[in-house]
């Protein structure tokens, strides 16, 4: 999609969006304040936009130091960080956020989207769509490229087609408990064990003993 041109300011108004619903919210937090950081004031109007663990989306202050893991304590979005909002999925709206509290008021209109959400709900195609729907710009890979990379049996099949190599591996299937004795042969050990569909390396564990481990599950 195209950008929209910058504003009277000269600046272009963009969303950068944070936390989220995965079990990657709280790296997400600290993935924005890095962004927040070092977006350029005299480039870009920011508009901090952050959703809880359960999905609620709301506007904060965007401050970086709130979103910095602090004497070990990990950030995270709350209902108390801000108006709670909502992005509608109208394209004729043009990007505005409106508030859920006050009767729909535009609590601000941006020109694009910035996702910074790491995991499903954000890395997979999710929010994307929803950009698509409410035909504003966003950074990043569109639809398809995001839900078929975030899938890694799917990214590793795309790969396959064209020729590019890949790792061996197998892939288990629901109530699938454990793996084939001929795929254990042609595997060997050690072996990575990362879910299918969260992030690179959230879940993973590499068995290394003698023995192949029950509960080797797809997701």
């Amino acid at each position: 999609m195209t950008a929209h041109q910058p504003g009277p300011s000269g600046r272009v108004r963009v969303a950068v969006v944070y936390g989220g619903r995965s079990s990657e919210h709280a790296i997400s937090c600290v993935s924005a304040g890095s962004i927040l950081r070092n977006l350029d004031p005299e480039r870009f109007e920011v508009v901090a936009v952050g959703i809880t663990p359960g999905g609620s989306w709301v506007l904060t202050d965007g401050r970086p130091e709130t979103l910095a893991i602090t004497d070990g304590r990990l950030p995270e979005v709350s209902g108390e960080s801000g108006a709670e909002l909502a992005l509608p999925a109208d394209p004729v709206r043009g990007g505005q956020l409106l508030s859920l509290g006050q009767g729909g008021e535009v609590l601000a209109a941006v020109d694009v989207v910035f996702p910074v959400l790491h995991g499903p709900y954000g890395e997979d195609g999710t929010i994307q769509g929803l950009l698509e729907l409410a035909g504003v710009p966003y950074v990043g890979a569109g639809v398809l490229a995001s839900a078929a990379g975030m899938d890694k049996e799917f990214t590793k099949k795309l790969l396959a087609v064209e020729g590019l190599p890949i790792g061996d591996h197998v892939v288990l299937r629901p109530r699938q408990d454990t793996v084939e004795l001929e795929d254990r042969e042609r595997l060997g050990l050690p072996v990575a064990r990362p879910s299918v569909s969260a992030g690179s390396t959230h879940g993973t564990s590499c068995p290394r003993q003698s023995t192949w481990p029950a509960g080797m599950t797809r997701r």
